[in-house]
């Protein structure tokens, strides 16, 4: 359709459906949507004049399902609305404001105000509480895109760093990198983008993140028993493993080549995804070959909405999570923790001594939350695969290296791990808003994989897909730490990279042996 008719049959068409539907073919759906894929091209379709399928195979801005407001909310919820948008400084009858400007200072402002002054009354307390749990909404959607979204309102200056969440977040290229290698870190209650209950949380995963003695001797002995033998198991020639993985894979790339790499029905294959990532990962780390309790018990700690992560992660942790759902969710994990415990290589673990004193069945708690943690970013891992290599682009199956690169790629522009935290320890001055800052000690500071990653000064059209770049392995972060080197563990990195490439090698190689052979 050429520019023209766009416009007119765009102006032709109702602001809002029968006077009062904003999700029909209108006007006024567009404008949301609009919005929407200025930040994330997957609400492109909905624009479209014609029917047009998004990545999840549906249809909006078309046929209204003919639903009010009044239909999904009470006289309380819209009084409370009121008044959160009197408390923006929003006239409620107007419902918006006109000047960007002063939106953008309140939503990139607020935050930073009360992160900065640490002489804050209960009220400003529970007011910064209620600005994290407004971010939590909005994050839980696609914190990459939402955080890219923000830099651009925020950022200030042609800078990446702004506040929200509750901490500070560094986009800029080198600055995050600097803060990933700088000494002697505390990660505090913060994993990825949310905070943790801190009653709930695990203190061994808090000290496996940060620094010191302890730090190093938990994260030694979660690579020496678990994932130096996983990488020696799934890379070596033993049928009894290797081959096991093999079909797994080949029995996936069999189920969703039905769907098909780039198509609108993908999320149609994420329950395939997500079945075949919980088998692969418990044989290539545990040497478990997991049966259908197993399998539901997993999915429903790691893969469920309202399972382990609302148990752990603030607001829901406290707000949304029962006590009784809370005793089922502890359950749960300590079933699958005994599962962890009686697999094959817990069977050779050796508690230390001294200032590391970890018992067998605290390091089975231990590392079953961690898988808890890695299903979903190896599920994230295995979508890109789909959604970020194009069809199109020629890449030759027959070269791991090549293979490996691609894999690369499309980690560094959609990164599973989208932030690493630190607790600053002492005064720190930063650059935020395109200012030079000072943030009190107790500040969480956020390194964004994600906004390093589309840094265009360090990647040249960084949204675009390019596995041959000169500077991917030496300059991608996606891991945690700057590089890509498996040969090396360096501090703080992700311990299970080997393992998550080996996947995703693995799986990109059969799925493009498949389309060649089709």
């Amino acid at each position: 359709m050429q520019v023209d008719n766009c416009e007119a049959s765009l102006a032709n068409l109702p602001i809002v459906t029968e006077d009062m539907y904003f999700d029909g073919n209108s006007q006024g759906c567009r404008a949301l949507h609009s919005v929407f894929a200025a930040v994330n091209s997957k609400h492109c379709a909905h624009l479209s004049l014609d029917p047009k399928n998004d990545t999840d195979g549906k249809i909006k801005c078309q046929q209204s399902k003919g639903i009010l407001p009044e239909d999904l909310f009470d006289e309380d919820d819209f009084a409370s609305f009121a008044n959160f948008q009197v408390e923006l400084g929003i006239d409620p009858t107007i419902g918006y404001k006109e000047t960007g400007v002063t939106i953008a200072d309140d939503v990139c402002s607020r935050q930073e105000n009360y992160l900065r002054d640490q002489s804050l009354s209960f009220d400003d307390r529970e007011k910064l509480e209620e600005l994290y749990d407004a971010d939590i909404f909005e994050y839980s959607t696609d914190p990459n895109r939402v955080n890219r979204f923000r830099s651009l309102l925020c950022g200030g200056n042609g800078t990446r760093n702004f506040v929200s969440l509750g901490k500070v977040i560094i986009g800029d290229y080198d600055q995050a990198i600097r803060l990933l290698s700088s000494e002697k870190q505390t990660r505090g209650s913060y994993v990825g983008p949310f905070r943790m209950r801190e009653d709930r949380v695990n203190k061994f995963i808090t000290i496996v993140l940060s620094d010191g003695d302890v730090h190093t001797n938990v994260r030694r002995s979660i690579i020496n028993y678990i994932f130096l033998p996983a990488q020696v198991r799934v890379n070596s020639d033993d049928a009894l493993v290797g081959d096991v993985l093999k079909q797994y894979v080949n029995d996936f790339v069999d189920d969703v080549s039905l769907t098909g790499r780039n198509s609108p029905n993908l999320k149609l294959s994420r329950q395939t995804i997500d079945t075949f990532v919980c088998r692969w990962i418990m044989k290539a780390l545990l040497d478990i070959e997991v049966d259908d309790t197993i399998l539901d018990l997993m999915k429903y700690l790691s893969l469920r909405p309202g399972s382990y992560f609302a148990y752990m992660m603030e607001p829901s942790a406290t707000k949304i999570t029962s006590d009784e759902q809370a005793k089922e969710i502890k359950h749960a994990l300590d079933r699958f923790a005994l599962i962890v415990q009686n697999s094959t290589p817990l069977l050779a673990y050796d508690p230390p001594h001294g200032n590391f004193n970890m018992t067998k069945n605290e390091f089975s708690q231990l590392f079953s939350e961690i898988i808890c943690f890695y299903v979903p970013l190896l599920g994230v891992l295995i979508q890109n695969l789909f959604e970020y290599i194009p069809v199109d682009h020629s890449i030759d199956h027959t070269d791991p290296i090549e293979v490996e690169a691609a894999v690369l790629e499309s980690l560094r522009i959609n990164p599973p791990l989208g932030e690493v935290n630190t607790i600053l320890s002492r005064e720190t001055m930063l650059n935020v808003g395109g200012e030079n800052k000072t943030f009190p000690p107790g500040t969480a500071v956020a390194s964004s994989l994600a906004l390093a990653s589309w840094d265009e000064n360090v990647f040249a059209d960084p949204l675009v897909f390019n596995h041959t770049r000169f500077n991917l392995r030496s300059h991608m972060v996606s891991f945690a730490y700057q590089g890509h080197d498996p040969s090396t563990m360096p501090r703080r990195s992700c311990p299970g990279k080997n393992i998550a490439m080996k996947l995703g090698v693995d799986v990109l190689t059969a799925l493009l042996e498949k389309e060649e052979g089709e």
